[in-house]
């Protein structure tokens, strides 16, 4: 599931990645991709782990729950 970023915290931390790893290509400089590998990386942990997105998902699978039993 692809998780976007909606004014969040995270986003400029990935958006920041994705830089690093396009210059590391471009330029050939593979530690400059490792790099950018790594913070987008880092950027989605630190979303998942987020407090607020953690209770967001909680809340989208009760809603299905109860849509479920409400459909049964």
């Amino acid at each position: 599931m692809t998780h976007r970023y909606k004014d969040s915290k995270f986003a400029s931390d990935k958006f920041t990645g994705k830089v690093e790893i396009a210059a590391g290509k471009i330029t050939g400089n593979q530690q400059l991709e490792l790099k950018g590998h790594v913070k987008v990386a880092k950027a989605d942990l630190k979303h998942k782990l987020d407090p607020a997105h953690v209770v967001e998902g909680l809340k989208e699978r009760a809603a299905g729950t109860v849509n479920k039993k409400v459909d049964s």
